[in-house]
């Protein structure tokens, strides 16, 4: 299998007219739904539709205003279309061509929510209650945005993991994995390393930087080459990273590394849900299972 050269940052621009055109596309129809059946439907029956509807959409301006358009919102935005349907089926004439229309577009959201829960199942198992961690493991921390040379929360979230296992037992190393930063600067593992000796208080003899890695494959590859030219193969390899992001990371793992185990670290719940929904879509494209 060819390794995989491409980065989730290259992957969102690619897509990004097809993100913007699927939440253009299903805000605009959610919109219509939900003003045509106002006055169908008693007050009582449309408001509980319309909130749901109204918090996906208001989440969907959240990120469209203060982040750039992530794939994580194509779903969010195809969840959002299930109560606007319906809202429609109830108020519509049945057999009609709009209470078809929302019936067929209901069915696409309920397949799309049936699908990623499934998924959302096997992620969660993974960062579920960890396995024991051996008193010499090795720590591989994941790299993730860095700005302005600090790691953003959802990393410093892992750094902290990663510290409390070494401070539980100072037998452990820590590898830090992550490539150049967008701007050049510095690394995610220069960055991260900084990060830990500083914040955390951790020695810079218990920790490995792994500086050329530009996605989750390359990560766990060159980890693993580091772990051996370290002379450190024999030890269990403990990956920390998000909780959505666990479950990927453990199955490419184990195409490097033999005996491991992963420790999740939470994410804001600000941005929990379209980090869950970017990587089952990651997953599914990837083909990482």
């Amino acid at each position: 299998m060819a390794p995989d050269t491409d980065t989730l940052v290259t992957q969102e621009e690619r897509l990004m007219p097809l993100t913007f055109l699927v939440i253009v596309a299903c805000a605009s129809y959610d919109v219509i739904v939900l003003v045509a059946t106002c006055s169908p439907l008693p007050v009582l029956g449309w408001l509980p539709l319309a909130i749901p509807c109204i918090m996906l959409g208001l989440l969907n301006a959240r990120f469209l205003l203060h982040n750039r358009p992530s794939i994580g919102l194509m779903p969010v935005a195809l969840f959002s279309l299930l109560t606007p349907s319906v809202a429609g089926m109830w108020a519509f004439r049945t057999g009609s061509g709009a209470w078809w229309a929302c019936t067929l577009t209901g069915l696409l959201s309920l397949v799309v929510c049936i699908t990623f829960y499934k998924w959302f199942q096997r992620m969660f198992k993974a960062c579920g209650t960890p396995e024991s961690v051996d008193a010499d493991a090795v720590v591989i921390v994941l790299g993730g945005l860095i700005l302005k040379g600090e790691p953003v929360p959802t990393i410093a979230n892992r750094l902290h993991i990663a510290a409390d296992l070494w401070r539980e037992s100072p037998e452990r190393i820590i590898v830090v994995t992550g490539g150049p930063t967008p701007d050049g600067t510095t690394t995610e593992a220069q960055a991260m390393a900084r990060w830990l000796q500083v914040q955390e208080g951790i020695p810079s003899s218990a920790i490995l930087l792994e500086t050329d890695a530009i996605n989750t494959e390359q990560n766990m590859a060159l980890s693993a080459k580091l772990i051996q030219e370290k002379g450190l193969s024999g030890r269990q390899a403990c990956i920390v990273s998000s909780d959505y992001h666990l479950y990927r990371a453990i199955t490419l793992g184990r195409r490097y590394l033999d005996n491991i185990v992963g420790v999740g670290a939470l994410v804001p719940p600000t941005s929990l849900l379209q980090q869950w929904c970017r990587e089952v879509l990651t997953i599914l494209a990837k083909r990482v299972w």
